[in-house]
């Protein structure tokens, strides 16, 4: 590798993450890793960890506790290896947990299917060349290249630790990493860890939901995801099960939802703010969307946007929150 430990500066990019819903955390994480997230499970998702911008490394590690499908944006020239340490994820219809490295050669975007209670290690270094480690391990779905390889569980220990040291002082070495990044790279048996093989029905619900996340403003019906898939209803549902654990109403819903948040998140505070990003979204049934959106992420959009705004104590002058408030009351 062509960094070194001596040439690693922390500067002032160093954050600590413990943030009470995942678009915090991607805000937290942005200086370091551009990430987005739908949120698939109810309950407030909480995320933690830390990570830091060195010299020519980002290091870090990151956890949360809600099923959830990420993507995290590799850029040209870049190489990112994600080292799960707890929990199970999905990447492709290929099941990822600890023993198992992901590589990511950019410019391209990974996209995790995540269960609860993952937690990965990551570090983002200049890409060594794809050209270098395409060989049979690798799956390719476009213009995307990544592989899996296996790993020991020394190697597991030493990266995750090593990756908690440099975030935590500015003055430890990078050499243990590096090392086994090399390692892992370089000295990887011919018997890597290979995708699984994708059925019709996954490689349609990867089609569908990338036509969904690409038209969430529009009216969407299933008939028209399946046909923009090339697949049946009764395929795309086994498919969606099978890769986010959900149906593809479901994952509508919430890629919608997650919309609405992430803009509540980033919003100051207007009167009327829910009511227009509920019906710009697509969700028209006002206490129904109050409803889903107190379940799927375990607060009232106004808490949301008082947050963001820091606003903490109002009374209720939005039309959705009084239906909010009713509709939660009538659940409990």
């Amino acid at each position: 590798m062509a960094t070194t430990s001596s040439a690693l500066t922390f500067a002032n990019f160093v954050t600590r993450i413990h943030a009470h819903g995942l678009d915090e955390a991607a805000a937290q994480l942005a200086p370091f890793l551009r990430t987005r997230y739908v949120q698939l499970e109810r309950g407030m998702a909480c995320s933690r960890g830390s990570a830091a911008r060195l010299d020519q490394l980002c290091v870090g590690y990151v956890s949360a506790d809600r099923h959830k499908v990420e993507w995290l944006e590799v850029p040209r020239g870049r190489m990112l290896v994600v080292v799960p340490t707890s929990g199970r994820a999905r990447l492709g219809t290929t099941s990822v947990a600890r023993g198992r490295v992901i590589v990511a050669h950019g410019p391209t975007e990974l996209t995790v299917c995540s269960e609860r209670d993952y937690r990965s290690t990551f570090v983002s270094l200049p890409d060594r060349g794809v050209g270098e480690f395409i060989g049979q391990n690798y799956v390719v779905t476009g213009s995307v290249r990544v592989r899996v390889l296996p790993a020991a569980e020394a190697a597991i220990e030493s990266f995750d630790t090593c990756a908690r040291e440099l975030t935590e002082t500015a003055g430890a070495s990078s050499d243990v990493l590096l090392e086994v990044c090399e390692t892992w790279l370089r000295e990887a048996p011919d018997d890597n860890v290979a995708f699984a093989p994708s059925t019709a029905r996954c490689q349609a619900a990867i089609r569908a939901r990338q036509y969904i996340d690409e038209h969430l403003e529009r009216p969407l019906t299933l008939g028209a995801v399946c046909q923009a898939s090339y697949s049946s209803p009764r395929a795309l549902e086994y498919g969606f099960r099978e890769i986010f654990g959900v149906s593809p109403i479901a994952y509508l819903r919430c890629a919608r939802l997650s919309r609405v948040r992430r803009e509540l998140h980033g919003s100051a505070y207007t009167s009327g703010r829910i009511t227009q990003l509920a019906m710009k979204w697509g969700f028209w049934h006002l206490s129904q969307f109050s409803k889903d959106y107190y379940d799927l992420f375990g607060e009232l959009p106004s808490v949301t946007l008082g947050r963001a705004s820091g606003r903490v104590d109002r009374s209720g002058c939005d039309c959705v929150e009084t239906t909010a408030r009713r509709a939660v009351a009538e659940e409990l």
